[in-house]
């Protein structure tokens, strides 16, 4: 059968004017797409992103109907998506419309669409009853389903048999959902993912290649959808698994770095020592990151990745405030935290870190304590730039969700700016299908203001070193938050009302004291306006380090100089805090 395959579509407007899709190599279509040709199908890969990016595709008013247009001349005899939350109204107007587009070209021929990932997977039932143009919804782990479902297909046998499918029968609107699919006990009888049927040469912008060497996560947070795709099931390619893939991505591909996708690899230490120790004896000479948790890491451990050549971990920290993290799930001993990233960054790994706030039990003082922690990981060195703070929002069959089902406040879409594009009807069926669609609600907080929180976030995302001024100024992280805030206008859209906004009218209002404070504030700001100016005006890096915080009185970014100048000396000021 000709089968077509579509990536998540991920965008994010940087600009009025500029749109960028996050482009990366969708691993796990190509696992898929693997398994599929090694049955005897044609196999094709569709990702919008990289069309967006490349301007192939224009992410206009007319982008679904030019979507489902590009697809149709597939001739597929079925479509699957890729899914995931915050792009989940843009995979169902595509499929809409393909299905309203191939009714009319081919009159009988009924296009068979199905959706995947951990999205469809988690709100199936209620996808299928709200949109009755889905017609099969592969749940959990796709490869061995989606083949057998493509098997059932082509001997027009019924789909009864077939473990981890919910569909809607044929001739009729009865919708069934058939028992789960064990998982893959030994994920090393997976083919290498299909890399050939994806454009990756030496003109793509992929600075690294994604290495898929196992699924699962052992833990159980409450915010985190993981434990429940993955059944809370550890597994991992064998180590000569591994290598094989890493020594076949070379040899066919001019990249040399990987990013190592499993959700906490660091969880199997043994295994983890013995692919350390078989990238050195085997003199593979690759640079690699990966995720990991902090109480699974020591000292002797980092410096034998670093020694591997793992150069950046990603740790999720989440909470600053013990009582949240008991709360939450994840119960990281926060004493460690600081040793533990000081301790990786002295052995030459980057360390990214990401934190959550507004979980619904959440008080002030554990948002002050979150904040500290924040402030205190950017200080001991963490890589500003690929750390984050993140507004909770509650993913579809997470704990937090189903505990907080009733309680959502749905907004508006401007928080969510990839949405931008067909926005009345996205704002409709989002705000008419909740259950469909909860990322983009939020949970409303017992105990603190949302607006609040998404100023917290912009203040820690994109001005942690003035933030640290007015905490050494007032004594305390969260006080600044307070200052006249509820008669301040503020709003979710960060780019009309700011965290630079609200202090700026404090510095003018002599609420704030520190004389270099205004210099420091328009010297992160100058970051913010220059990464916006990059994106505007289609800056190619020559160096994976095109945007960092450069201790100096001038801001460059890839040749382009903003020049600012200010009272006090930034450069000695920053070194001193």
């Amino acid at each position: 059968m000709r089968i077509c395959l579509v990536t998540s579509i991920v965008v994010e407007h940087k600009t009025e004017n500029k749109t960028e899709a996050w482009q990366h190599i969708p691993t796990g279509l190509l696992s898929l797409a693997a398994v599929l040709e090694k049955k005897g199908h044609e196999v094709s890969v569709v990702d919008f992103n990289l069309l967006i990016n490349s301007g192939e595709i224009k992410y206009d008013t007319d982008f679904y109907d030019n979507a489902a247009e590009y697809l149709k001349n597939y001739n597929a005899d079925v479509l699957g998506f890729s899914t995931v939350g915050d792009s989940y109204p843009h995979t169902i107007q595509i499929a809409q419309r393909y299905k309203e587009m191939c009714k009319d070209k081919y009159k009988n021929k009924n296009a068979i669409i199905v959706l995947g990932g951990p999205q469809a997977s988690a709100v199936d039932l209620d996808t299928l009853s709200n949109f009755p143009f889905i017609d099969l919804i592969v749940r959990g782990e796709g490869e061995l389903t989606f083949a057998e479902v493509i098997e059932k297909l082509e001997t027009g046998e019924t789909f009864a048999g077939v473990r981890g499918i919910t569909y809607r029968e044929k001739g009729s609107t009865k919708i069934k959902r058939n028992p789960d699919r064990e998982l893959i006990p030994d994920l090393d009888t997976l083919p290498i993912p299909a890399y050939h049927i994806y454009p990756i040469t030496e003109n793509s912008d992929y600075e690294e290649i994604p290495l898929d060497i196992g699924r699962g996560c052992p833990y159980d947070c409450i915010y985190c959808s993981t434990a429940q795709f993955w059944k809370r099931k550890y597994r991992l390619k064998s180590v000569s698994r591994i290598l094989k893939e890493i020594k076949f991505l070379k040899a066919e591909y001019p990249v040399r770095e990987f990013s190592i996708t499993h959700d906490l690899f660091t969880a199997n230490k043994k295994r983890l020592v013995e692919f350390c120790n078989a990238l050195i004896e085997r003199g593979l000479n690759i640079k690699w990151g990966c995720y990991g948790r902090i109480d699974t890491m020591d000292s002797v451990l980092l410096k034998k990745m670093a020694e591997a050549g793992c150069i950046r971990i990603f740790y999720g920290i989440e909470s600053g405030s013990a009582k949240m993290q008991s709360y939450i799930g994840k119960n990281l001993d926060l004493s460690e935290v600081l040793t533990v990233i000081k301790d990786t960054i002295k052995n030459g790994i980057t360390v990214a870190t990401s934190f959550i706030i507004g979980f619904p039990e959440e008080t002030e003082e554990d948002l002050r304590q979150t904040i500290d922690l924040f402030l205190d990981c950017f200080q001991s060195g963490v890589d500003i730039e690929q750390s984050s703070l993140f507004l909770l929002v509650p993913l579809p069959g997470t704990r937090v969700y189903l505990e907080n089902k009733d309680n959502l406040i749905f907004y508006d879409l401007t928080y969510f700016g990839g949405l931008r594009i067909g926005e009345d009807k996205n704002l409709e069926i989002v705000s008419k299908y909740p259950r469909v669609f909860p990322s983009f609600y939020f949970i409303k907080p017992r105990y603190l203001d949302l607006k609040m929180l998404a100023l917290v976030q912009d203040a820690l995302n994109n001005f942690p070193i003035s933030l640290i001024t007015i905490k050494n100024e007032l004594g305390d992280s969260l006080k600044i938050f307070k200052f006249k805030f509820e008669n301040w206008n503020s709003c979710l859209c960060r780019e009309e009302k700011s965290f630079y906004l609200y202090i700026m009218d404090l510095i003018s209002e002599g609420e704030l004291k520190t004389a270099y404070l205004k210099d420091l504030l328009e010297y992160e700001n100058t970051f913010c306006l220059l990464a916006k100016e990059k994106f505007e005006g289609k800056q190619k890096s020559e160096s994976k380090e095109d945007f960092s915080f450069k201790i100096e009185n001038k801001v460059e970014i890839n040749g382009k100089v903003e020049i600012k100048e200010f009272d006090y000396d930034i450069k000695e000021i920053i070194s001193s805090l």
